[in-house]
């Protein structure tokens, strides 16, 4: 059971529940509860809809009982928060930037006015020069209610969804949070509303149930130059290779059924979003792309420019991996060759970089793509929202799994697409390793990719004495990855208090 301040008991009585002044109870699911329905009549007048009371990090809301609340999703939620959070800084300096620009080309020193944007930014306060963010599909604004009172240097916050019930949920979930200065509700169609607003928005987050590909087009047009897009897609068996003519409808590209499938699946996300970016003359940066759970989660920062616009070609591409061994390659669409000045002569790649057959075992390849071959994250800024989670402390209820994730994705090599050592041992693809052991017959059978592979001697002298850097500093130090369940976190803290306690007594 879990206790928790802000919410009251609520006791199940045939038809209906009855409030107990005292501290609230709430059982296996933490920071949810039932509301009763005598106060839910007062405060939802005119919707006979029943509801529960949320709480979440610093917000608390009321969601009809038919829309499912999952927990899980509250690591998105963090991450989230943390990566705007830390943009925030970047706006500021955006801001600062845009203004001394102005004033140069006014023939005029100093500020444009007397804000003081060197003050420390504060969480849940109106910023005057702050961002604005529009969170497009809302659903019953937890999200947007915990950016209010969670993310600093925060101007004004569109909190949208499509449905008018839901649009009246959020305006009640605002009045609750007493956050009217900063949040605003809307509905409208969250493509239009983007559409209608180019370059308005400072952040979109965008964190639909399935695809976000519908939203992509107007997602692009709809930030600032140099805003930050946030994009959550749950259709990850579709973009992993169960489906792939449904992918290639949606995203317009191919997956493979492969180890690195989840990766795969974030770079074509990214390149279906770089190339609705590339019809508008703009380009995207990517800062984090992670593989979470169930769901892949974007953050990229979105620039215009026609000419970095056309580089796009030269970082998209095809991957050929082979059937019987999973040996694979990149190719890009196109490449890049200096001309006179700064420009760029653009041309399409020779190719493919495979013969017919696989050169390992002799299997055919498939072919998949087209995907995005650039760089996944920006190592630098992943570096700083470490550093904000850290120092946040137990602000994140996510925080030890935050620092685990995004230590891995700043341990990664910037290369497109890998290996599973376990594949390798698979197939006997480590020619240099087996010819040091006496393989049994039934291991090397005539006519596998294995004994291919390994009729061939090894063409390189390989040291297998473990290098140093092959223990990472997120698995030296037990950082966490995937959700921890309720008792493992008990029996962690728990554990953390008898080393506490050892420490004390020594």
């Amino acid at each position: 059971m879990l206790i928790t301040r802000s919410l009251r008991l609520c006791v199940l009585k045939t038809p209906s529940f009855i409030l107990t002044p005292s501290k609230t109870v709430c059982s296996k699911v933490p920071f949810c509860s039932m509301m009763a329905n005598e106060e839910m009549t007062t405060e939802m007048e005119g919707l006979s809809t029943k509801f529960n009371l949320i709480t979440e990090g610093k917000a608390t809301i009321i969601q009809p009982e038919s829309v499912f609340y999952n927990p899980v999703q509250e690591f998105n939620r963090d991450i989230t928060i943390a990566v705007i959070s830390e943009f925030a800084t970047d706006h500021i300096q955006h801001v600062k930037e845009l203004r001394q620009k102005k004033a140069k080309a006014a023939g005029e020193i100093g500020e444009a006015d007397g804000t003081d944007l060197d003050a420390p930014l504060e969480a849940g306060k109106h910023h005057p020069h702050g961002m604005k963010i529009l969170e497009g599909l809302a659903a019953s604004g937890l999200r947007s209610m915990r950016f209010g009172h969670e993310i600093p240097g925060v101007q004004k916050i569109i909190c949208n969804d499509f449905d008018k019930q839901a649009a009246e949920i959020i305006a009640k979930n605002i009045t609750r949070n007493g956050l009217s200065e900063l949040v605003e509700a809307s509905c409208a169609d969250a493509s239009m509303l983007m559409y209608q607003n180019r370059f308005g928005f400072d952040v979109v987050d965008l964190d639909p149930y399935g695809t976000a590909a519908p939203f992509l087009d107007s997602a692009v047009k709809s930030v600032r130059e140099g805003g930050l897009l946030c994009i959550t897609c749950t259709d990850a068996a579709t973009l992993c290779g169960n489906t792939p003519e449904k992918c290639f409808t949606m995203y317009g590209s191919l997956p493979l059924r492969s180890k690195f499938c989840h990766e795969m699946a974030m770079r074509i996300i990214l390149r279906c979003l770089e190339s609705h970016a590339a019809r508008h003359s703009r380009y995207i940066v990517p800062l984090i792309s992670l593989s979470i759970d169930f769901y892949f989660r974007i953050f990229v920062k979105v620039y215009s420019g026609q000419k970095k616009a056309k580089f796009s070609a030269t970082h998209t591409g095809m991957v050929y991996q082979c059937s019987g061994c999973g040996a694979f390659k990149t190719q890009n669409l196109a490449e890049a060759t200096p001309a006179k000045g700064d420009n760029f002569k653009f041309s399409a790649t020779k190719g493919p970089p495979v013969a017919e057959k696989c050169e390992h075992c002799g299997s055919r390849h498939q072919m998949g793509g087209p995907l995005y071959l650039g760089p996944l994250h920006d190592k630098d800024f992943i570096h700083r929202v470490i550093g904000r989670v850290v120092s946040e402390g137990e602000g994140f209820r996510t925080g030890k799994r935050l620092e685990g994730m995004l230590s891995t994705a700043q341990e990664e090599l910037d290369t497109p697409l890998y290996y599973e050592a376990d594949g390798l041992y698979q197939t006997d693809i480590m020619r240099a390793w087996v010819n040091q052991l006496e393989l049994k017959p039934k291991r090397n059978v005539p006519g596998t990719a294995g004994f291919k592979i390994l009729s061939e001697k090894p063409s390189v002298e390989v040291d297998f004495t473990e290098h140093p850097g092959a223990i990472p500093k997120s698995r030296s130090q037990n950082l966490i990855r995937w959700q921890e369940k309720e008792a493992d976190k008990n029996n962690s803290e728990a554990d953390k208090d008898k080393n506490s306690d050892s420490e004390n007594v020594s």
